[in-house]
């Protein structure tokens, strides 16, 4: 942070950053423009306006519009891969006098591991695939569960339990 010049003329240097969460969080599905965290600049020269200028930008992933930090690139944000990415914020006061301060971005994957679709192929009988399978066959393949009558049934390849709790959600035992 910047020192106290023209402190002894009465003005100071902003002191604090704060943004509208803690922590920062964003998934890592969401739209260009997503608004992630509104910053508030904190100086005991209250009525003085200041700049907010982005120095590090989560590797492309965000930029700021005005107090907002905005998604800039979704492509960068992969909660899987790098759940954490580091901004660096900077707020200059009209004198010039400025203050810094780091944050780090929890990125969260918005896939959660065992994400079921469950349709409804005929009565009594429900076919469920999962976004990432738990189990795959000898090449590789996902492998599909299928459930009939009284919502219970077996995987294909395991006598383990699948029960489907409701069109959206199964539990696997």
């Amino acid at each position: 942070a910047s020192p106290d010049i023209g402190a002894d003329e009465g003005f100071f240097r902003p002191t604090d950053i704060i943004p509208d969460s803690d922590p920062i969080e964003v998934l890592d599905n969401v739209p260009e423009g997503t608004v992630v965290a509104e910053f508030t600049v904190v100086d005991p020269d209250p009525e003085e306006p200041h700049t907010l200028n982005l120095v590090q930008n989560g590797n492309g992933a965000f930029r700021l519009d005005g107090n907002q930090l905005v998604v800039d690139l979704p492509s960068v944000l992969n909660g899987s891969e790098n759940p954490y990415l580091t901004v660096q914020v900077w707020a200059t006061d009209m004198m010039g006098l400025y203050y810094d301060e780091t944050f780090h971005v929890h990125v969260i994957d918005a896939t959660p591991a065992y994400v079921a679709s469950v349709q409804v192929t005929q009565p009594l009988e429900v076919e469920v695939q999962f976004s990432e399978p738990m189990r795959t066959d000898e090449l590789g393949e996902p492998s599909n569960y299928t459930i009939s009558n009284d919502g219970k049934g077996t995987l294909s390849d395991n006598p383990s339990q699948v029960t489907v709790i409701d069109n959206k959600n199964v539990r696997l035992i």
